[in-house]
């Protein structure tokens, strides 16, 4: 697999475990009363926005560097589950 390829996965799995994390803390915040849902609910809309535009800089400064779009392949199911097995070491390892 290509590094750019690599790279690009990884990413994508770091936006998604992290999308679930930002989530989790905005829930816990508005419980507490340290912010209102409709903070909440705009803090998330506005991390989820700048994740995609991210995620969009990301995916074109890799085609544009490394290889043309047709280049890419998807996932396969055994390379997401090799990034989330990654991830997992990586959480435990900050934990």
């Amino acid at each position: 697999m290509q590094i750019a390829e690599k790279t690009f996965l990884t990413g994508l799995g770091a936006l998604s475990l992290g999308r679930e994390k930002v989530k989790k803390v905005i829930d816990e915040l508005a419980k507490k009363g340290e912010t209102t849902r409709d903070e909440a609910r705009e803090l998330l809309q506005k991390l989820e926005d700048k994740g995609k535009a991210e995620k969009e800089s990301l995916r074109a400064a890799i085609e544009q560097k490394c290889c043309s779009p047709g280049q890419l392949r998807p996932a396969t199911r055994q390379d997401i589950e090799r990034l989330e097995q990654k991830l997992d070491e990586l959480i435990k390892k900050l934990s």
